[in-house]
């Protein structure tokens, strides 16, 4: 159990704004470019990346390409394969689990350390997004489904008070997009069962529940998606083995 009692916190410090007006330097912007186009998909999983084509795509000399790439493999974006080279990192059911588990643990005590802070406001928000789920399960509208899902979670981390928390939970969340990308033919949903565990994280809340009673509350709702996307996963996998079954057959 995850708890303030086992795992302490130091003072949280206000989170800095970055400097839009700011110059990025090359390492950066490099980084930023590679990272965005793994996330998109334009480098697929298994692609290689060839520093010296990169330098000359992105403008700029092979040193900030270098830096980039050691921070994406660091990140598990980018592996080094011997005789080949730095290549887009080929994505598993048991590392998207397993990065899923990471990412359960980091939510729960990030929602327990947002909710003494949440406010009146937060509540009639979280009750909003989660009523707009409800309404696009029942039309079937899939991505307003998973939309009001992010907005619903998003209004209780922007009251955590660890904004290095934050930061680490929206890296890792990014890294299960692309991720699942490369796994599912569709968004995993769990439909009523997922509602009716945001009412139950609603309660807790506003009812100020004991720390550890929201930690798990939060940590359990996103095993629980983890399972069923693990199901999922299997059962698709299954119908596709069939199906180059009979087409062997």
């Amino acid at each position: 159990m995850i708890g303030p009692t086992n795992m302490p916190t130091v003072p949280a410090r206000r989170a800095r704004r970055p400097r839009h007006d700011a110059p990025m330097n090359k390492h950066e912007l490099a980084y930023r470019m590679l990272r965005e186009r793994i996330e998109s998909g334009v480098y697929q999983p298994g692609q290689r990346l060839v520093i010296d084509a990169l330098a000359r795509d992105l403008n700029m000399s092979q040193v900030p390409i270098r830096e980039a790439i050691r921070r994406l493999q660091a990140e598990g974006w980018v592996t080094y394969r011997h005789n080949s080279g730095p290549e887009i990192a080929n994505i598993g059911l048991d590392q998207w689990q397993a990065t899923s588990e990471v990412l359960a643990v980091l939510e729960g005590y990030a929602t327990a350390l947002a909710a003494p802070h949440l406010r009146r406001e937060d509540f009639r928000q979280l009750r909003k997004h989660t009523a707009a789920m409800q309404k696009a399960m029942e039309q079937f509208d899939l991505l307003q489904l998973s939309d009001s899902n992010r907005a619903f979670h998003s209004a209780i981390y922007a009251r955590c008070p660890n904004p290095v928390l934050v930061e680490r939970m929206s890296e890792t969340q990014a890294q299960l997009d692309a991720m699942r990308a490369t796994l599912f033919p569709s968004v995993p949903q769990r439909g009523a069962d997922s509602i009716r565990e945001h009412l139950e994280l609603v309660n807790l809340l506003e009812s100020h529940a004991s720390f550890e009673d929201i930690e798990r509350q939060a940590r359990e709702h996103k095993l629980n998606f983890l399972l069923a996307a693990v199901q999922q996963f299997q059962q698709w996998a299954r119908t596709r083995q069939s199906r180059r079954d009979i087409s062997a057959a």
